[in-house]
């Protein structure tokens, strides 16, 4: 499959699968690119360690949620790597060994966004159902649950992964890196396929209907918003880490 299929998929209503692991891997190869490019370290995301010791208390405090829902995650734990923080073993695990556990109603999913307390009645309105699939309501949700102050959101990365993304990169950057290659056209693309969908579906009708329920302003009170930039970071955020998962029921869902 050539990478413009990669994006290509992204823009379109793609079946479900290994769709996101196929997104995965043409982005590294756009970071690899971007990395040579560039003469830069390893290291993609360079945090501060401010930011690093923020995201990892944040981390670690999730866990301590997942444990209380009853997730087992006994044999792993976080901690600083050169993309940011990663999950670790702290031991060898076996082949076809588990990981770790982890009950279904803490994942971050499609129905999770349509049973949302705040923002799930709208998602399933019938002026609106029918313009979301999967990967918009848990972007969608995403955003509402950066806007609440989660300590998932928290223990992501910032905008320092959104803005190492050739879509969000200047136009003169993506001349000199990406120029004489499909790629540049491809970026391109892809962020006006987004820039559409904030203005289309965002703005033009959450917005415009429940203007209190996605408000893009910004508060000290309600820090979070769906504003554009806010879209950008959970955008971002879904396609580095969603995964097709099977879950109870044969139901596949984006997580």
């Amino acid at each position: 499959m050539k990478m413009r299929d990669f994006w290509d998929r992204e823009k379109m209503h793609a079946p479900q699968g290994n769709l996101t692991w196929i997104l995965m891997i043409s982005g590294l190869s756009i970071m690899k690119r971007y990395r040579e490019a560039v003469e830069s370290p390893v290291s993609t995301l360079r945090l501060d360690p401010p930011a690093t010791a923020l995201r990892t208390a944040a981390s670690e405090s999730l866990l301590r949620t997942l444990r209380m829902e009853g997730a087992d995650l006994s044999l792993i734990h976080i901690a600083p790597s050169a993309g940011g923080l990663g999950v670790f073993a702290d031991s060898d695990i076996a082949s076809s060994g588990e990981v770790f556990r982890c009950p279904c109603g803490v994942l971050l999913t499609a129905q999770a966004a349509l049973d949302d307390a705040i923002i799930g009645e709208q998602l399933r309105d019938s002026r609106v159902a029918h313009l979301l699939d999967d990967r918009w309501r848990v972007i969608l949700l995403l955003m509402q649950r950066r806007r609440e102050g989660s300590t998932y959101a928290a223990s992501l990365p910032g905008s320092e992964l959104v803005e190492s993304l050739p879509l969000h990169w200047p136009e003169q950057e993506q001349m000199e890196l990406l120029g004489g290659t499909t790629l540049l056209r491809q970026a391109r693309a892809s962020r006006l396929a987004l820039r559409s969908f904030y203005d289309d579906i965002v703005c033009d009708i959450l917005a415009a209907r429940w203007p209190h329920t996605f408000t893009a302003e910004e508060s000290e009170k309600r820090p979070g918003s769906f504003g554009w930039d806010a879209l950008c970071w959970a955008h971002a955020m879904f396609w580095s880490r969603a995964i097709g998962l099977d879950l109870p029921g044969g139901r596949c869902e984006r997580t």
